[in-house]
Order: structure tokens, then C-alpha cells, then sequence
């Protein structure tokens, strides 16, 4: 691959220094409330979007391997589409419904019919762009980027898997929910099982999602190594800035937010020389 893997290996090395750091005294927590604004507008940005990473690369994969499968047999064929059909359709309605769903987070107020329309027309129009994209590339271009496809959906699904499972878990109570000191707890502190919402601070899902985008970078194979590693700066700026936005918001910890760099960054690197020295 042309990308360079020294931008993911230092990245990983240096969150994991900083979560060993903030394991000690009230760093972790001191830090936090002291970058805490919730009128943050940039925060408030990324709180919308910060996770489309993770929906567009599950929309991407499931339409490259919608386009890559293969044509025998009708009926086999027509259950294919069918299915893939339907798995783009829950894509496409995750990148339209998730920005709609956190405008109106933590209001009274429900979402409004007008915010529905828009998210079914969105969800409509965004598969119905899926599918005629898979018709109209080759079969033969798209069977060439059949692993980044299944890389893409393996990452999302592992990584929204395990980030969920650790969150009832750990059980970490949210900055939000905290008034003092005396309510603060570790990282390395497991106090779950939980179903409540106020204690899955560890680790950030948002963060995790934000920082898929580093898997984008699968693209970029056979470009010059330059535009490649400039690609894979902006993917983890964007999902630092995902992660500092939630500590701005009071949502999360910074040990929170490093761990997710740290679980995506990892599985990413996993998923990826399974997939590829597997052979897919």
C-alpha cells in the first residue's frame, strides 16, 4: 500500500502514553473541566456530523460489494440484491437520521414531522445514488477494491460492537452528570454492569466513529505517497477533533475519547492485514 502506516503507529503510541498519564492523580479530570464549554458552536458541528465516518463507510462498503458479487444463478442473484438493497437502505438512513437524531438530543421537544420528511427523502435519495453508482463502475474496478469494501464494514461493526459492550461495562459516569471530584473515577475502573445512559462515558462511541475515517485511506494505493500520508493527516485531525469536541461539550473524559482513538486505530490496523493476508 502506498499509505504510509508511521502516521497510525506514532498516533497509536503517543494516545497510549497519554491514557498511561492520565491513569494517575486528578490530571484526567482537571483537564477536562477546564476545556468544558457546551455553547462551543464547533463543538456543537462535530456533536451533528463527528460521526459520519463510520455511517459513509458502511454505506461504501456494502455498495462495493453490492456491485462486486457475483451475477450466477437468477435467483441467487436476485436475493443478493435484495439484501444488499436493504443493507444500503439502513446505511444511507444512519448518514441522514444521525445528524437529524443529536439536533434534537437533550431537548424537550421531539423531532418534528418536517425533520422526518427530510431524513426518508435523504435515506431515499442516498441509496437509490448507491445503487445506480454500483450499476454504473465496473464490476471489474469495483472487484478491485473488494477488501477496502469489507474492511470498511468489519471496522464499523467491531469497533461499534466493542465500544458499546465496554461502555455498560466500565459503567464511567459522564462529566456532565458530575459535581465534584468526590464522583470521579478512573479509566482503568470497572464499575458495570450498567443500562444507564449517564454511566457509558467509557469509551466515547462518537470518537470512535470520527476516527474511521482513517480507513478511507485505503484508497489511496497506488497515488503518490505524499497525497496519501496529507489524506491520512486530515482523517486524524478530523477525529481529534471529534474527540476534543466531546470533552468540549462535557460528554466525555479525555481518557474517554483516547481510548476510542485507541481501540478504532487499532482494529483498523487488525482488520486490514487479516482481510488482505487472507485474501477476501
Amino acid at each position: 500500500m502506498a499509505v504510509s502506516k508511521r502516521f497510525l503507529w506514532i498516533s497509536l503510541a503517543v494516545f497510549t502514553v497519554l491514557m498511561a498519564v492520565l491513569a494517575f492523580g486528578n490530571i484526567d479530570y482537571n483537564i477536562s473541566k477546564d476545556i468544558v464549554n457546551p455553547d462551543s458552536s464547533w463543538a456543537g458541528f462535530f456533536n451533528l456530523f463527528g460521526e459520519q465516518p463510520a455511517f459513509i463507510a458502511l454505506y461504501a462498503g456494502i455498495i462495493i460489494l453490492h456491485g462486486a458479487r457475483k451475477r450466477e444463478g437468477r435467483w441467487k442473484n436476485a436475493l443478493k440484491i435484495t439484501l444488499s438493497s436493504i443493507l444500503i437502505l439502513v446505511a444511507a438512513f444512519q448518514i441522514s437520521f444521525m445528524p437529524v437524531h443529536y439536533l434534537f438530543e437533550h431537548t424537550e421537544e421531539s423531532i418534528t414531522p418536517g425533520w422526518w420528511i427530510f431524513t426518508i427523502a435523504a435515506t431515499f435519495i442516498l441509496a437509490g445514488l448507491g445503487l445506480v453508482a454500483a450499476e454504473r463502475i465496473s464490476t471489474e474496478k469495483l472487484r478491485s477494491v473488494r477488501k477496502i469494501g469489507i474492511v470498511l464494514i468489519l471496522l464499523v461493526v467491531s469497533e461499534i460492537v466493542l465500544v458499546n459492550i465496554l461502555k455498560i461495562l466500565w459503567a464511567r459516569p459522564r462529566m456532565r452528570s458530575m459535581d465534584s471530584m468526590d464522583q470521579f473515577r478512573h479509566w482503568y475502573m470497572i464499575g458495570g454492569p450498567t443500562r444507564n445512559n449517564e454511566l457509558k462515558s467509557f469509551p466515547s462511541g462518537h470518537t470512535a466513529n470520527g476516527f474511521v475515517a482513517i480507513a478511507f485511506s485505503m484508497f489511496f494505493s497506488g497515488v503518490k505517497k505524499v497525497k496519501a500520508n496529507l489524506y491520512l493527516a486530515f482523517a486524524l485531525v478530523w477525529g481529534i477533533l471529534v474527540a476534543l469536541s466531546r470533552v468540549v461539550r462535557g460528554d466525555h473524559f479525555l481518557s474517554d475519547v483516547l481510548m476510542s482513538c485507541i481501540i478504532t486505530t487499532i482494529l483498523f490496523l487488525l482488520i486490514k492485514k487479516f482481510v488482505y493476508k487472507r485474501g477476501a
